[in-house]
């Protein structure tokens, strides 16, 4: 499992993290201390977005109790391991104003913008952005390098979403209701055409009868 990791590291040239999994302080720092020597001898960083830095800002200083704990944990995170992570802006100096989307569409939009010339990582516990990771990648018109989307398990490891049982559900599950809506609509489409047909038929036959009448 650790050698799979440690290949994907070492295979992919962009690396990046999102809020949900920041915020899983104590598990990240597992995976920091069990990879770190291999990020460093891959030569990489793990890129935090400001976006990414503005949404822990914001549950900091807005969020109550357990939530703006881990939020301040993260960021002091992000300054403890600065050989670690590599901060697009540095927490104290992102303005709240000029940032306007958020991390999850900014890192939706990486994928698509990176992937021509980086195979990426991104690591992420949020399932809904998992899955939106591997549908851009999927898309036909997204050409280009490797990309990969996994989460933190609770001994620090990652776990490629796509591998997940889960994922592979619900692939199988939206491939059949496509398919379904396909056949759906391919099936009225022929009912209604063949009730076209005869509504012109019929019109054109009452036509022929009224002309022989007359």
């Amino acid at each position: 499992m650790r050698e799979s990791i440690k290949k994907l590291i070492m295979e992919c040239d962009f690396i990046s993290v999102d809020t949900s999994a920041l915020m899983e302080v104590d598990i990240f720092k597992k995976f920091i201390n069990e990879y770190k020597e291999t990020l460093q001898k891959a030569g990489r960083k793990i890129f935090v977005y400001r976006e990414v830095i503005k949404e822990l800002q914001i549950l900091y200083q807005i969020a109550e109790g357990e939530k703006s704990t881990r939020a301040e944990e993260a960021l002091g995170m992000l300054y403890d391991f600065y050989e670690i992570f590599r901060c697009e802006e540095e927490p104290d100096e992102v303005d709240w104003n000029i940032v306007r989307c958020t991390a999850d569409q900014r890192i939706l939009g990486a994928v698509t913008w990176y992937k021509p010339y980086h195979s990426q990582l991104f690591i992420s516990n949020d399932k809904k952005l998992l899955k939106g990771i591997l549908q851009v990648d999927k898309q036909e018109a997204v050409r280009g390098r490797a990309v990969y989307a996994a989460s933190l398990t609770c001994d620090g490891d990652l776990e490629q979403y796509e591998e997940s049982e889960e994922y592979i559900e619900e692939y199988i599950e939206a491939e059949d209701a496509q398919k379904e809506t396909y056949a759906h609509g391919h099936r009225k489409g022929m009912l209604l055409g063949s009730m076209l047909g005869m509504i012109i038929v019929g019109g054109i036959q009452c036509l022929l009868r009224s002309g022989n009448k007359a």
